[in-house]
């Protein structure tokens, strides 16, 4: 191909790429056959650009989503056993005696290993606060049953009065094994602590 430079753009123009916003000087060519731009490899990995970063479209994102919901119920480990039966039970039979001291750990009982307790470092005065969302009457008995399992398990406890801290509680579906909705499960909210951090 035969190309000469022509001159330097005299301003620095800002190219939005994949939700980048970058600022670049360009350098101005005349091309003989019909290119609109040519990206060199000095731009491309300020653009994220490589193997597996190019765009398919213009406006919205390219990021890989999860699909929702993610049900864990498909999860069907001993459906698809691995190794004979007689393995399964020698294997069963060596391991069952950890499997008993474990479930002797009271529920109440924390790792004390270094590195097992996350502080939550956040700004002086921080706050994430959202308030509890009204329950319909129908589905309290089932957000109550939680609240006191959560409760009796130690997971939580009562936060003090005027606390700048509230993850809210709310209902979601959880399907059968028929994909279908009808069970609800009680989850907790924690999206705006996870803002601070």
């Amino acid at each position: 191909m035969n190309v000469h430079f022509i001159s330097c753009v005299d301003t620095t123009l800002t190219v939005y790429y994949n939700q980048i916003r970058l600022s670049y000087e360009f350098e101005v060519f005349d091309f003989s056959s019909d290119v609109p731009i040519c990206l060199g490899l000095d731009i491309l990995p300020k653009l994220r650009i490589g193997l597996t970063g190019l765009a398919t479209s213009w406006l919205n994102s390219n990021i890989p989503k999860i699909p929702d919901p993610v049900n864990p119920d498909d999860y069907k480990p001993n459906e698809t056993p691995v190794g004979t039966k007689q393995e399964r039970q020698q294997l069963m039979s060596t391991i069952q005696p950890l499997l008993d001291a474990n479930t002797s750990i009271p529920m109440s009982s924390h790792c004390n290993l270094p590195g097992a307790i996350i502080t939550l470092d956040t700004e002086p005065n921080a706050f994430a606060y959202r308030r509890q969302p009204d329950i319909a009457i129908a589905n309290r008995k089932i957000m109550e049953d939680q609240i006191q399992t959560w409760l009796d398990d130690c997971v939580i406890e009562p936060a003090p009065s005027n606390t700048r801290f509230n993850n809210p509680i709310f209902l979601v579906g959880k399907k059968d094994v028929n994909g279908l909705y009808t069970k609800k499960r009680a989850v907790i909210d924690p999206r705006m602590l996870n803002q601070l951090t």
